[in-house]
């Protein structure tokens, strides 16, 4: 999860090869035949700049498996489109010339059927990849998605998700009124968003209080939950399924980070958690950081990972019912652990990589006034996953910086992804080779190179503001990276907020030459 602290920084720091094809379907009836399926597929890709790149659309029709000749009509919301230009029989190409970075959405059309693509234009990205887009199917929506992972097959997606404004929560957290912390913009329900805890939603408002401890009063808590989502035929993802910890269906845990570990019998997934209800008899918390937990997981079905009640009325006592639901016995950082990723070398052997939290030397972090920095540590496992000891090690230069932020890692087994920013760059996502050795030793990494960057200085909406999150799937056609995408939606409310819209998007890896 890019946490309200990733994100706030991004915003004061702020104040694309080939790709796989997408399809659409509909059922004829002005040709008079009900029976038959007019078909338009949609491919893209990325021209590299001078400047932004342009984007190459392909658009091709089809019924029964044979050309339709009929000339679509395609749109674009931003840029310009060159001439549309037949390249075979039901085959088109058109050039994208972006507006600016970010989102461009484009729509092709042949009598009432109609397909629309999402590439993303990124200020800078490695010729290592094609074109980004954003996740089709039903993983994205008006609400805020974050924290996406990707199984290793590609065939899961995760996102961390609530049915609310990333604005409220960046320009007025706190502020349990404010029209932008109360009014859910996103889905709670089916078909998006099934099973949503919405105890704490009522006709579309957004209540701040604890479901599980009332008398408490208004505390600001933005519902969010887990989702899970499979890959469908066409590679966009539906079925979702909701994953959560059941705190009298209010939404309040604020897990984040979910991570399936790879080379289990049964899926396990980590996460981050600072357990609200981790308390000694005199109600004093035991632990008032972010820790690591783990618990098994069903795919496709409704996931309750604990199940959190009241006890007695008087004692203002919580009862947990874990389910399988455990912390991780890691070396304890002073500010907690996040955004878990679990590796598997060939051996066998696993590492957990986290981001954390410490206090730097000097005191407080000048540039932007946060009272931490972010860096990335490993933890490796001696023994079984139940029962084994984990060693720590901070990962050091060039990974970590010192006036930088480092966070959300992805370890491949010969690269690091991770995101970094600093008081001149918004959230990027950078990789670094590893050489071999241990990992806390500078002499196992290359320096860190930028894989993805939004760039500065543009606000209007469809811009891309930053990018974090990255995750790896490795597909029979190649690699794809998941990442978060932060987009604006232009300004909203009396006070010109700028409107962010995060969201899940994918870049495909390119084919290596003469490969």
């Amino acid at each position: 999860m890019m946490r309200l602290c990733d994100i706030l920084c991004c915003v004061v720091l702020l104040l694309s090869g080939c790709g796989g094809g997408s399809s659409s379907d509909r059922s004829v009836t002005d040709l008079g035949r009900t029976d038959s399926l007019l078909h338009i597929s949609a491919e893209l890709k990325r021209i590299p700049g001078p400047g932004l790149d342009a984007v190459l659309v392909s658009c091709s029709l089809s019924m029964d498996g044979q050309p339709v000749l009929s000339e679509p009509e395609i749109q674009a919301d931003r840029g310009s489109l060159g001439f549309l230009e037949a390249v075979a029989p039901g085959k088109w190409e058109v050039v994208l010339t972006p507006a600016g970075t970010g989102l461009h959405s484009i729509t092709m059309r042949s009598g009432d059927v109609n397909k629309t693509v999402h590439p993303i234009v990124c200020e800078q990205l490695s010729d290592d990849w094609g074109q980004a887009r954003l996740v089709e199917g039903l993983v994205n929506s008006q609400g805020y998605e974050d924290g996406a992972h990707i199984s290793k097959d590609g065939e899961w997606l995760f996102v961390h998700y609530g049915p609310v404004y990333m604005s409220g929560i960046l320009s007025h957290f706190g502020d349990i009124d404010h029209p932008l912390n109360t009014n859910a913009i996103g889905p709670y329900a089916a078909p998006l968003r099934p099973g949503f805890y919405d105890t704490r939603i009522v006709d579309g408002t957004i209540e701040h209080y604890s479901t599980l401890l009332p008398e408490l009063g208004q505390m600001f808590l933005p519902p969010t939950m887990f989702y899970g989502f499979h890959r469908q035929a066409d590679s966009s993802f539906a079925e979702p399924f909701p994953i959560g910890i059941n705190d009298a269906e209010g939404a309040s845990s604020n897990a984040f980070g979910i991570c399936l570990v790879p080379g289990t019998d049964n899926p396990i997934v980590v996460f981050a958690l600072e357990h609200y209800f981790d308390k000694d008899e005199y109600g004093v918390d035991l632990d008032t950081s972010h820790d690591i937990y783990s618990s098994p997981l069903t795919l496709g079905q409704v996931n309750e990972l604990a199940n959190w009640k009241r006890g007695t009325e008087s004692s203002m006592e919580i009862i947990e019912d874990a389910k399988g639901m455990q912390v991780l016995n890691l070396p304890e950082q002073v500010l907690g652990q996040g955004n878990p990723m679990v590796s598997q070398n060939n051996a066998g052997t696993y590492a957990l990589w986290t981001d954390a939290e410490y206090l730097p030397a000097g005191g407080a972090d000048s540039w932007n006034n946060e009272q931490y920095f972010e860096n990335i540590s490993v933890h490796e496992l001696s023994g079984d996953w139940a029962t084994g000891s984990w060693s720590l090690s901070i990962l050091p230069e060039p990974i970590n910086g010192s006036d930088s932020h480092e966070r959300q890692p992805f370890f491949t087994g010969t690269q690091l992804y991770f995101a970094r920013d600093d008081a001149t760059m918004p959230v990027t996502i950078m990789s670094s080779d590893y050489l071999g050795g241990p990992f806390e030793m500078s002499t196992s990494w290359s320096e860190p190179t930028v894989e993805i960057s939004a760039g500065t200085g543009r606000f209007e909406a469809g811009s891309l503001l930053a990018v974090g999150e990255p995750t790896i799937a490795t597909r029979t056609g190649g690699d794809e990276m998941y990442f978060i995408a932060v987009l604006s939606r232009g300004t909203i409310g009396n006070d010109d907020d700028l409107d962010l819209d995060g969201q899940v998007a994918m870049v495909p890896r390119l084919p290596i030459a003469n490969e």
